[in-house]
């Protein structure tokens, strides 16, 4: 399984567990909640377009691809058409599609100088297996991942996302490259009644963190490329959070 296969991965199922529904009284009380991967993937699109998060907006274009393929056994014979009727979000979320939202990833990521998203909507805009085909978008996207340089993090941005528990830290190691623009790694929890504390461990020097509560950001300056660690502590209430960087 590749990097991009964990990634996608991890999408799905970190967007179910987030998408939530209540049970309607004819399910009961004790049945799962119903949970719509189109209404998901346009709510994970409208949240990474207002937070300009490329992954977020590549997470809905892979929910979206498993949308549109055709299910064995089942075939639309007709449908009522989207009409003024229906609520706006709904309107939108059919308007969305695959397509649409793997292009908007790519761009997102070439403004963030996200190599990684780019090359994985290149990926899913031309392979048959994972994605979709359709040659004219998979050159235009690999064209797009072409032009990207790496700067900060060796290879491109970083992004990883992670739990804590009270008390909890995480560990890491980092590459970034030398001589460079000033390097910046950003961490923020989910849940602000979190006391995240972060440090940069260099040999034997070490670089605390700014910022309080739920976030806290590292910026140094590194001579040459080379890898660094990173510590995360939640001395707060456990939350989910995220790892990103220039």
């Amino acid at each position: 399984m590749t990097e991009n296969d964990l990634i996608r991965g991890a999408y799905v199922v970190g967007t179910l567990l987030l998408a939530s529904t209540q049970p309607s009284a004819a399910q009961g009380e004790d049945s799962a909640p119903v949970i719509s991967l189109r209404q998901t993937a346009q709510h994970l699109y409208q949240a990474g377009v207002a937070s300009d998060d490329p992954r977020l907006v590549l997470g809905a274009a892979e929910l979206l691809i498993m949308v549109e393929r055709e299910s064995p056994g089942i075939s639309v014979l007709g449908m009522t058409q989207i009409d003024s009727t229906w609520p706006e979000d709904v309107r939108r979320a059919y308007h969305l599609t695959a397509r649409a939202a793997l292009r908007e990833a790519s761009q997102m990521a070439e403004d963030h100088r996200d190599a990684a998203v780019a090359r994985s909507a290149a990926e899913l805009a031309s392979n048959p297996e994972v994605g979709i085909v359709d040659s004219t978008l998979a050159q235009e996207l690999q064209s797009r991942a072409r032009r990207l340089v790496s700067r900060g993090a060796t290879g491109g941005p970083l992004w990883r996302d992670g739990y804590l528990a009270p008390g909890q830290s995480a560990e890491y190691w980092v590459a970034f490259e030398g001589g460079r623009i000033p390097n910046r790694v950003e961490v923020a929890a989910s849940d602000r009644r979190a006391n995240l504390k972060c440090s940069l461990i260099d040999g034997e020097k070490v670089t605390q963190g700014q910022g309080a509560g739920g976030a806290c950001s590292l910026k140094w300056d590194q001579r040459t490329t080379g890898k660094v660690t990173l510590r995360v502590l939640n001395s707060g209430t456990g939350s989910y959070y995220v790892i990103s960087s220039n």
